[in-house]
């Protein structure tokens, strides 16, 4: 009887130990994976605002600053949605605005979830985009 309590015990102490362990690398795994898809995606979108924004600039005088802005900012939003590669919920804003210089400060937020006792993670990234 007491091997029998000793070995469930010690069999329960272990599978404690692997689940802790895999939710620390599953939180690990998720960080890094997350982190790289905003870093990709966030490269994708800058190419494709800054030939927006050329495009915006040669084609059309007529235009105002904050329409050029505004329509940059859309191809950004679309890029980049269309490129990332999580389940997670971003929030694109724009922090930062220099038409003279044309620098743009962005703001994403990523807002996920672990799966595993419904914790939930949060992940921001904050860049610089020269347009000229």
């Amino acid at each position: 009887m007491r091997i029998a309590i000793s070995s469930s015990c010690l069999t329960v102490i272990i599978l404690l130990l692997v689940m802790i362990h895999c939710s620390i690398i599953n939180k690990n795994y998720r960080d890094i994976e997350v982190n790289g898809s905003i870093n990709d995606a966030f490269l994708y979108a800058a190419d494709k605002a800054y030939s927006s924004y050329i495009d915006y600039n040669e084609a059309d005088n007529n235009m105002t600053d904050d329409d050029i802005i505004n329509n940059t900012m859309q191809v950004f939003n679309n890029a980049f949605n269309n490129s990332v590669s999580s389940d997670g919920t971003f929030t694109v804003s724009l922090m930062y605005t220099d038409t003279e210089a044309s620098t743009l400060d962005i703001l994403i937020t990523d807002e996920y979830s672990y799966g595993f006792m419904n914790h939930t993670g949060k992940t921001t990234c904050q860049r610089s985009i020269q347009l000229n």
